[in-house]
């Protein structure tokens, strides 16, 4: 009759348990906005400034900067040239 007794309350909390779980899990449309706030906000007009000696990178976009890369131990760098449409490095370790 004890064993009945603690057999059954043990079933009780285990399925009280597991009914009341609640699940974080994010439905497909949640995901979905998200996903859709990010790309808004990549397609606007951005600027960014990339410091090759500390691999820091950061954008500006509508007056606010952002650091994306924060920086690292400083290297030496060589051969830097700035175009307008990308930087070309050469790093020495």
């Amino acid at each position: 009759m004890k064993k009945m007794m603690i057999v059954s309350m043990a079933l009780f909390l285990i399925i009280g348990t597991a009914c009341s779980h609640k699940s974080n899990a994010k439905t497909p449309s949640q995901i979905d906005k998200e996903n859709n706030k990010r790309i808004d906000y990549a397609q606007g007009d951005f600027t960014y400034e990339a410091i090759p000696e500390t691999f820091t990178l950061k954008v500006t976009k509508d007056g606010t900067t952002e650091t994306i890369a924060e920086p690292q131990a400083k290297r030496k760098v060589s051969n830097l040239k700035k175009n307008s449409d990308r930087n070309q490095l050469g790093l020495s370790r």
